[in-house]
C-alpha cells in the first residue's frame, strides 16, 4: 500500500479486510449486517428470521452477530447437496454453535423457503414477540436469474427469472419515495465468460438509480 500510494502522489490508502471483522471467521456479509441489525435494534427487534442455503456465509455470520447482540435467531435453511441433509457441518455447524434456532427444508424450492420465513415470523409475532426479517426486499441474488443471461454465478437455477423482467421490476421500485438502492450479490466473475454478468450489473444498478424528485 505504501507503494501504490507513493505511485498516486501520497494519497493514504486503506484496505477494510472482511476476515478481520470479528465474526465466526469473518466475510463481506458483515457489511449489509452492520445496516440491519441497527435498523433491527433501533426498531426493539428481539428476534430475527431469516434464510439462505445450508452453507450460507451470510446466516453464519448472522448468528454470529445475533449471538454478540443477545437477539434471538431463526434460519429457514435449503439444502443444496445430499450431505446437507446428512450431516451438520461448516457453516451449519457453526449457526448451531452460535445459538441459532435451525430447521432444514426438504428440497432447494426458494418459494418453500420463501413461504416458511414467512409462517416462522407470523406465528412468532402472535406469540407477542418482536420480530425483524433482514433482506425481504433490499437484495437481488443473481443466482435467481437465467443462467443464459446471468451465467457468472456460483449456484444458478434453471429457467429463472429473465434480466428484462428484474430491470422492469427495478424501474418501478426506483420512483416510489423512499426507495434507496438495492444490494447485488452472488456474482463471480471467474464464472462470467466474456463479460456478460457484469454488464448486466450495470443495468441493474442504472435501473435502481433513485428518481430524482419532480421540482
Amino acid at each position: 500500500l505504501a507503494r501504490l500510494s507513493a505511485l498516486l502522489g501520497g494519497p493514504d490508502i486503506y484496505v477494510k479486510r472482511d476476515d478481520l471483522t470479528g465474526l465466526a471467521f469473518g466475510g463481506n456479509k458483515t457489511r449489509m449486517l452492520e445496516f440491519s441489525l441497527a435498523d433491527a435494534r433501533e426498531k426493539g427487534a428481539e428476534v430475527i428470521v431469516c434464510g439462505a442455503a445450508v452453507q450460507s456465509n451470510y446466516c453464519r455470520q448472522m448468528a454470529a452477530a445475533c449471538a454478540r447482540l443477545d437477539l434471538e435467531l431463526h434460519l429457514i435453511l435449503r439444502p443444496v447437496r445430499p450431505v446437507d441433509h446428512e450431516e451438520v457441518q461448516g457453516n451449519h455447524l457453526l449457526m448451531r454453535l452460535f445459538g441459532a434456532h435451525v430447521e432444514v427444508l426438504p428440497d432447494e424450492e426458494r418459494h418453500m423457503q420463501g413461504e416458511r420465513i414467512r409462517q416462522r415470523v407470523e406465528n412468532l409475532r402472535a406469540q407477542g414477540r418482536k420480530v425483524y426479517r433482514p433482506r425481504e426486499e433490499d437484495t437481488i441474488d443473481l443466482d435467481a436469474l437465467d443462467p443464459i443471461e446471468a451465467p457468472g454465478v456460483g449456484s444458478a437455477v434453471a429457467q429463472g427469472l429473465s434480466a428484462d423482467a428484474l430491470i422492469s421490476a427495478l424501474d418501478g421500485l426506483r420512483r416510489r419515495s423512499g426507495f434507496i438502492g438495492i444490494e447485488i450479490a452472488e456474482f463471480n466473475p471467474a464464472l462470467d465468460g466474456g463479460g456478460v454478468t457484469a454488464r448486466l450489473i450495470g443495468d441493474l444498478l442504472v435501473a435502481s438509480v433513485p428518481a430524482r424528485p419532480t421540482p
